[in-house]
């Protein structure tokens, strides 16, 4: 099935409406249980702003999709029941830190995940390393800018 009927399903899974049939979901019965729909890419946006639902973006796997998707869901949102106006959230990463130096040198261990998963060479998250020009940079990748 695609996600917008599986969204569907859900929505009956916890409506009032749904109390007779053989699939229940009877903590969520008619409790108003809030749906999001979370993605990475566009994709969603649109089925959020047609169901008039709250969307939350992940560009912390995404960040050059962000504006787009948030313009889309923006511009063709509908109210519903749910929302009267779009609502939005986004997932990203941050890193804190004493100092910017301390922050940089935490965050090549997120660079090095990421670069990971851009070329297909996976490994577990490794600590941190001091910022040098052999720590590759990110810009070089254009799925990341």
């Amino acid at each position: 099935m695609s996600f917008p009927n599986e969204v569907d399903k859900i929505q009956t899974y916890f409506s009032t409406d749904n109390s007779a049939n053989k699939v229940r979901e009877n903590v969520a019965e008619g409790i108003e249980v809030p749906l999001y729909i979370l993605e990475s890419s566009t994709d969603s946006a649109h089925l959020a702003a047609k169901k008039g639902l709250p969307y939350a973006f992940a560009s912390h796997f995404s960040t050059t999709h962000i504006m787009n998707a948030l313009d889309i869901y923006r511009s063709e949102f509908k109210p519903s029941s749910v929302l009267d106006k779009p609502y939005t959230m986004a997932g990203v990463n941050i890193i804190v830190a004493d100092t910017d130096e301390a922050a940089e040198r935490i965050s090549t261990s997120l660079y090095e995940r990421v670069i990971g998963i851009l070329t297909g060479e996976r490994k577990c998250m490794q600590p941190p390393v001091d910022m040098t020009d052999e720590v590759p940079n990110l810009s070089q990748y254009p799925a990341v800018q």
